[in-house]
């Protein structure tokens, strides 16, 4: 049967390679898409990002002054690794 994804003949690196862009074209994504969320409903972006942090980390880290940049590399760091983990489903669970 023929490779219908293209992604067989794809080497490991390369599979996770173009998984990785597509996780952070994602995760880009998401970050515009809810910027302009909240800029017409008028809801605090950077609420979303701190409560990301808080997740992960406590109230000192998350509300402090770097929990908006943490919330966003966590963001990201999710974002790569759903990529990367569709891109391994794709190359060894999708093969004929």
């Amino acid at each position: 049967m023929a490779d219908r994804n293209g992604i067989q003949g794809l080497t490991l690196s390369r599979a996770l390679a173009a998984g990785a862009v597509a996780g952070l074209a994602g995760g880009l994504a998401e970050v515009v898409f809810m910027g302009g969320y909240s800029s017409i409903t008028g809801l605090n972006s950077s609420e979303i990002l701190k409560l990301i942090t808080f997740t992960f980390f406590d109230s000192t880290v998350a509300f402090g002054p770097n929990g908006l940049w943490a919330g966003l590399l966590i963001h990201f760091i999710l974002s790569l690794s759903i990529g990367m983990s569709f891109a391994l489903f794709a190359r060894y669970a999708l093969k004929d």
